[in-house]
């Protein structure tokens, strides 16, 4: 099975993604998987930048592959064991997608999708339908997710619909102290327990703290890297 690990990368968000493209770039090597950071310049991009991840289609040759991994780049692949097939494991459905469940919002997630090579076209049409139409989220919050959520409630027969730890996280994976919750207006919850997911993806959190968080995830996995070395000397 050939597969390709697709990220999107734009200038507004190179602060965060230098601690996740390395993780996950190590992740597709390890299991042999292509990967393919796409980027683009800021005055390149007609719409929201998250919409690239389905418009980068139109330049990659998805005919090389059978499935593709699109994933958010402030998603980080943790839990390294798992290899991809393990999650497709003969899915007879042509998207992977998992729900958001503590999340919150509609219900799914795109920040990390598994999308037949074949399935791309009527991904682009789907696109292309909403460039038509005027589609509202081609600007607004929450862009492709909205789309995506869109095409389950006509065509849920298309996904397969996971658990979210299978293919995705909360977004609070650690936790915001009773301060900062006040700050930023989000209620405050106890810490979650997804240390063992195959992705944390750190979303919805203010910037800053997004940064500090992926970054302090990157130096626990390298921190993780030179204990395995030192026990095994």
């Amino acid at each position: 099975m050939k597969i390709l690990i697709l990220q999107v990368l734009t200038p507004d968000i190179n602060d965060y993604s230098i601690y996740s493209i390395p993780i996950n770039i190590e992740y597709s090597i390890k299991w042999n998987y292509d990967f393919l950071l796409y980027t683009s310049k800021k005055e390149e991009i007609n719409y929201h930048p998250a919409w690239l991840k389905i418009t980068s289609f139109y330049d990659i040759k998805v005919d090389k592959y059978d499935w593709i991994w699109i994933l958010d780049v402030d998603a980080v692949i943790n839990n390294q064991e798992i290899k991809i097939e393990d999650i497709i494991n003969n899915c007879d459905k042509p998207i992977i997608i998992s729900i958001n469940d503590e999340n919150g919002g509609r219900y799914l997630n795109s920040g990390s999708i598994l999308i037949k090579s074949d399935f791309v076209k009527n991904l682009l049409l789907k696109y292309e339908n909403c460039v038509s139409n005027n589609y509202s989220f081609l600007t607004e919050k929450f862009w492709d997710q909205e789309m995506i959520n869109d095409w389950y409630d006509e065509n849920p027969e298309y996904f397969s619909v996971r658990e979210m730890k299978e293919l995705n996280s909360h977004w609070r994976i650690y936790q915001l102290s009773p301060e900062d919750c006040l700050k930023y207006g989000v209620d405050y919850k106890e810490p979650c327990d997804q240390k063992n997911n195959i992705v944390h993806h750190f979303m919805s959190l203010p910037r800053h703290i997004r940064v500090e968080w992926m970054r302090n995830n990157w130096i626990s996995k390298q921190l993780e890297r030179f204990k395995k070395i030192i026990n095994n000397k």
